[in-house]
């Protein structure tokens, strides 16, 4: 069988595990969760250039009454200005075993994603895609199918990701499979916070390529603190990343400013010598002359200048 055969066969073969599995969860063997994570699994493929294909497929029984209320909509955020993102399927696997399909073109709705306005961050390229999922009712399990799109990199010729193996649910099986290109293999992999549940393996792919899956199994519910750091950066999490080291960004970055510090500072010597001609005193003294412009430049950016991220 070729790789996609493999595939298909492995997706089978998951669907009935992960069927299986929700059969043995129940509150008494979790009794502080709502949910749990049945299974999770997420396929990358991605390019020399930085652009990639990400598909996701979960199944998560729910619990409590609470638990169906957070379950009972699946949302993604994306930005259109570097691609697409699509709610592909959602079922929901009766008690009985049966799974029911929902009709994800009617219940889906995308809009304008406003989560930055707190940090004074608009723009209407920033989307989510929010699908109801009507008729869940506690121990059934939601299953949702997701695809991701990176049209235009952040970082041209680059590609790195987060998952993460723990969340405020527990999680039984979580597994990330990554494709990458011979042209542009991942130099940093690195398991932050790690509880020693994660397995990982690199199989050569016919193209020259390289696939890294990594599994973790068994990650227990985590309870969130108040006013912690976000929960992301605190649980189990995978990082990789094709660039070697900050200085790579940092010397990519610089070369999207350099054209433009010319210009920039030549605005902000313009502004010094406004603010200057504007000290009224006397014959200043050059200690009193700097301090009063200090004084000056202070104030300018204290009042005039406003930090305000507004993308038309």
């Amino acid at each position: 069988m070729n790789v996609a055969q493999v595939s298909l066969v492995a997706l089978a073969a998951l669907a009935a595990l992960a069927a299986r599995a929700a059969d043995d969860i129940t509150c008494e063997r979790y009794p502080d969760a709502d949910a749990v994570l049945v299974d999770d699994v997420s396929r990358v493929a991605y390019n020399p250039d930085g652009t990639y294909v990400e598909t996701s497929e979960s199944w998560t029984k729910v619990l409590t009454e609470k638990g169906r209320r957070e379950e009972s909509t699946v949302t993604l955020h994306y930005s259109k200005r570097y691609g697409a993102a699509s709610v592909d399927f959602v079922g929901i696997v009766g008690t009985n075993g049966v799974e029911r399909t929902v009709d994800v073109s009617a219940t889906t709705r995308e809009a304008t994603d406003n989560g930055s306005m707190s940090a004074n961050i608009y723009d209407p390229l920033d989307r989510r895609i929010v699908c109801t999922v009507p008729g869940l009712g506690v121990g059934e399990t939601l299953h949702v199918k997701t695809t991701r799109r990176a049209l235009k990199p952040r970082c041209v010729g680059q590609w790195s990701d987060l998952a993460v193996f723990a969340w405020s649910n527990p999680i039984l099986r979580s597994r990330v499979e990554i494709r990458a290109p011979a042209a542009r293999p991942l130099k940093r992999v690195a398991i932050r916070h790690p509880r020693g549940n994660v397995v990982t393996s690199e199989t050569p792919l016919p193209d020259g390529g390289t696939l890294h899956v990594f599994t973790a199994t068994n990650s227990a519910q985590v309870f969130p603190e108040r006013d912690m750091p976000p929960l992301y950066t605190q649980v189990q999490h995978l990082r990789v990343s094709t660039a070697a080291d900050w200085p790579e960004i940092s010397r990519w970055y610089w070369d999207l400013c350099a054209p433009h510090l010319a210009k920039t500072n030549a605005a902000m010597i313009a502004k010094i010598e406004e603010l200057k001609s504007k000290i009224s005193t006397p014959n200043p003294q050059p200690s009193t002359l700097n301090s009063q412009l200090l004084r000056a430049i202070f104030k300018f950016v204290s009042q005039e200048v406003r930090y305000m991220g507004l993308t038309m």
